[in-house]
């Protein structure tokens, strides 16, 4: 008949035996006393030092950075393999909110470490010229032109983003051919005019959601010289034909036309068919609207195949 030897505490067992080699008055313990009387109060204060700390640094730690440490633990917890993404949703993003998620989760408290570490070293500083990725939801690229008194807002000009096949980026990259992705024209700014001209789009940034990733250099500010200088070339022109040669075909009734023929996002010289109207003039209930706008840019583009 074999015999076997049974443990209580297996736990205590385990914690004696990593301890064995160590010199401490903890071996004259009664085998026993730690797992009945000790460890459960151990771990209850333990577990109520966690989450006064966790109280703690929350609560200290402002809402954009929590906001950080949030897409970090989510990046992470990815990884896991049994990751389910029902269980790392935050709710409620108050600070009571984030203390629920944290101790839902048994998040380490390194995320939270890490970020007041990070906050104490005061705001990311730039300087004039600066290119940077603003996290607004998007990646907004825009070049940092002055710091906002002594706070962590800058005024920033926004700059244009074209969408370019990946392919065309890095050919190596074959798995996301056929996708797109954002580059920044640093030489080019947005409008507030979304058909370009007019001021440059002027916004004030939060310092701690943009991320350097150069600066202007000549290059830019030449390039951007040069785009200015076609731009108002351009304009020059069209507006010179519009008046001259299609405007006084046109009046005394209104003109469509006259808004789109000068967004140099179409290039009127090589139309043969109207463009795209605009959505006004797609409403059925205004079918002389469509009517009117086709006949003024056939009467365009018969004048531009004439010259």
């Amino acid at each position: 008949m074999a015999i076997v030897i049974y443990d209580p505490y297996p736990e205590e067992t385990s914690w004696r035996n990593s301890i064995a080699e160590i010199d401490t008055p903890l071996h004259s313990l009664e085998y026993g006393i730690m797992s009945e009387l000790i460890s459960d109060k151990v771990e209850n204060i333990h577990k109520t030092n966690r989450h006064n700390k966790v109280v703690k640094l929350i609560k200290k730690i402002h809402n954009d950075r929590l906001d950080d440490v949030w897409r970090e633990i989510i990046s992470d917890a990815k990884k896991l393999p049994n990751y389910c993404r029902h269980n790392w949703v935050m709710g409620r993003k108050n600070k009571p909110g984030r203390v629920d998620f944290f101790e839902k989760n048994d998040i380490s408290i390194q995320y939270l470490e890490d970020a007041m570490e990070v906050q104490m070293g005061g705001n990311p500083e730039f300087q004039p010229g600066d290119l940077v990725i603003l996290d607004d939801g998007g990646q907004t690229p825009c070049i940092i032109r002055e710091k906002i008194n002594r706070g962590k807002f800058y005024k920033a000009d926004v700059c244009v983003i074209e969408w370019v096949k990946s392919e065309l980026i890095n050919p190596e990259k074959t798995h996301l051919i056929g996708t797109f992705q954002p580059i920044p024209i640093w030489h080019r700014y947005r409008r507030l005019n979304p058909r370009g001209g007019g001021h440059v789009l002027t916004i004030k940034v939060d310092a701690w959601k943009c991320k350097k990733v150069g600066v202007e250099t000549p290059e830019i500010v030449k390039d951007r010289c040069a785009a200015i200088e076609r731009y108002n070339k351009e304009l020059k022109k069209r507006v010179k034909f519009y008046k001259d040669i299609i405007r006084p075909l046109l009046e005394p009734d209104f003109c469509w036309s006259y808004v789109a023929f000068n967004d140099q996002k179409i290039d009127v010289w090589k139309l043969t068919k109207p463009p795209h109207p605009p959505y006004q003039l797609q409403i059925r209930t205004y079918p002389h609207r469509l009517t009117r706008w086709n006949m003024e840019w056939e009467i365009i583009i018969d004048n531009i195949i004439r010259m």
